[in-house]
């Protein structure tokens, strides 16, 4: 494939993220050359939001531009410089992007006015949850106890080569209930006894059976998280949240239900209903839209579902999203705590697209970039004002 060629594919996959899931484009991806220069362009694209750029007319004029860039340094060079950006960002997440962002930054014209060199890190999340089983025995799980594990009641928990939780049950086959709990900075994956793989996102409870044996495959979720269920058109998949219950036979979907914020259930894949206990009626959902319970009946709309899943693929993904509702992910994935010096803060509005394991100090000078806000970092506590003019 041409370089040409080679430059508008990589364009098509950076500017529809959802192409990732072909096989064919996973197996283009596996080659180093073809990565790197994925990683180069996306690197490219995501300093333009360091320097204050928001790409208004749109990602394929700031493409055009990186490869007008690659024509004028010579594509060798260019290349070369980007791809050891990118490797560094591979490594580190997105300290490559730091770095470089700051330096183009500064050579631009820009003035930072500020140093995040010198703020204390914030460490990202990692797999962690405690178990508790129906006899009120806790048991603590993470990455590091990824053994084979007898909690009583004729039940085992293992892990698998994708260091996901599943059971290993007796011949007894009793039904027990079982709660697992996320905190702050944390994150967990298991698997049920149908098959079924559930991702739970930081600060979330999740009540299950052990094995299901009812007439419908019934959970409870307080959070996040993301379902892939296993499909069984006679034994229905319920999630139970803050009063919303999502129906499923089999199928991709994220409910998200925090203290606080509406109920918002996403489709990815196959089909779903979604039911407001108290109005009782049932609402259908198509792959791509959104059911945002603000009332009794829902607001269904066509979204990215970027918005809502990208943090089970370990990215943060905000387009034109208030500040408020992004550092309150931040701070349930970093363990922060926010103070806004006013309350206006709340409402401005921001474009970011970061994985969710680089330095948390990396993600303040991409805000602090925009020239909209300052970000002052005292121990656990973050306090935002605003840059006047």
């Amino acid at each position: 494939m041409e370089v040409k060629d080679r430059l508008d594919f990589v364009l098509e996959i950076v500017n529809h993220p959802e192409l990732q899931q072909d096989d064919s484009v996973r197996k283009w991806l596996k080659d180093k050359e073809n990565r790197r220069l994925y990683d180069s362009c996306r690197l490219y694209i995501e300093v333009g939001i360091r320097r204050g750029n928001r790409f208004s007319n749109g990602p394929k004029v700031a493409f055009r531009e990186f490869k007008e860039r690659m024509r004028r340094k010579g594509r060798r060079r260019f290349l070369l410089r980007f791809s050891v950006a990118a490797s560094v960002f591979v490594i580190t997440g997105l300290f490559g992007l730091w770095q470089y962002g700051r330096d183009v930054y500064e050579k631009d014209g820009g003035v930072r006015g500020h140093d995040v060199s010198v703020l204390p890190s914030f460490l990202p999340g990692k797999a962690c949850a405690v178990l508790v089983t129906e006899s009120g025995k806790s048991i603590v799980l993470d990455r590091q106890r990824a053994k084979n594990i007898q909690v009583g009641e004729g039940i085992e928990i293992g892990y698998d080569s994708l260091q996901r939780m599943h059971y290993t049950l007796s011949g007894k086959e009793e039904v027990h209930y079982h709660v697992l709990r996320v905190p702050k900075g944390g994150e967990y994956k298991l698997v049920l006894d149908d098959g079924t793989v559930v991702w739970l996102n930081s600060e979330s409870e999740f009540r299950y059976p052990t094995v299901f044996r009812d007439s419908v495959r019934g959970v409870e979720l307080k959070g996040e998280g993301y379902f892939s269920v296993v499909k069984n058109s006679r034994l229905p998949f319920v999630v139970s949240s803050s009063g919303i219950r999502t129906k499923v036979y089999g199928t991709e979907f994220n409910v998200r239900s925090y203290s606080g914020e509406p109920v918002n259930v996403t489709l990815v894949k196959g089909s779903i209903s979604v039911t407001n206990e108290k109005e009782g009626e049932e609402y259908g959902l198509v792959p791509g839209e959104n059911a945002c319970f603000e009332k009794e009946r829902p607001k269904i709309s066509r979204i990215d579902v970027r918005r809502f899943t990208a943090w089970k693929s370990g990215s943060f993904y905000y387009k034109n999203e208030s500040l408020e509702k992004i550092m309150s992910d931040l701070q349930r994935w970093y363990n922060f705590k926010t103070v806004y010096v006013d309350k206006e803060l709340k409402n401005f509005r921001f474009e970011l697209w970061v994985d969710r394991n680089c330095d948390f100090r990396t993600i303040v000078d991409l805000l602090m970039a925009t020239n909209k806000i300052a970000i002052k970092m005292e121990e656990r506590e973050i306090i935002v004002s605003e840059i006047k003019k």
